[in-house]
C-alpha cells in the first residue's frame, strides 16, 4: 500500500498522499478519523510520513475506527427498535381502537364464523 501510496516515489507520504490513501481504501473513515491519523502517524510533525511512523500507529487506530463504526451501526439499530416501540406506546390506544374495529367488521363479514373472509 505505501508504496503505491507514495505517488512521486519520495519515500515517504505527504500529507495529501495519506489522505488520498486512506480515502481510496474506503474503510468507512471520516474526514476525522483521517486527519487524527495524520497526526499520530507525523510523529516528528516534519509534514511527511515515514514508513516507519506509520505501521504503529495505522494498525491501532483503523482497529479502533472499526470498532466505533460498528458500535455505531448497532446503536443505530437498536435507535429503530426504540422508536417503533416508544410509538407503539404513544399510539397504544389508538392501536387498540381500530384493532377493536376491525375485529368487529371482520366478525360481521365473518358470517359463517369460520375466521375467513369469503367472497
Amino acid at each position: 500500500m505505501f508504496e503505491h501510496a507514495d505517488r512521486d516515489q519520495s519515500g515517504y507520504l505527504s500529507y495529501e498522499e495519506f489522505t488520498d490513501a486512506f480515502r481510496t481504501l474506503a474503510y468507512g473513515l471520516t474526514d476525522n478519523d483521517i486527519k487524527t491519523l495524520v497526526a499520530l502517524a507525523d510523529d516528528n510533525d516534519d509534514g511527511k510520513i515515514t514508513w516507519e511512523e506509520f505501521i504503529p500507529v495505522a494498525i491501532d487506530c483503523v482497529k479502533t475506527f472499526f470498532a466505533r463504526n460498528k458500535v455505531l451501526q448497532k446503536m443505530k439499530e437498536k435507535e429503530k427498535d426504540i422508536r417503533r416501540e416508544a410509538l407503539q406506546l404513544i399510539y397504544a390506544d389508538e392501536i387498540a381502537k381500530t384493532t377493536a374495529v376491525m375485529n368487529k367488521r371482520f366478525k360481521m363479514i365473518d358470517e359463517k364464523n369460520t375466521g375467513h373472509i369469503t367472497i
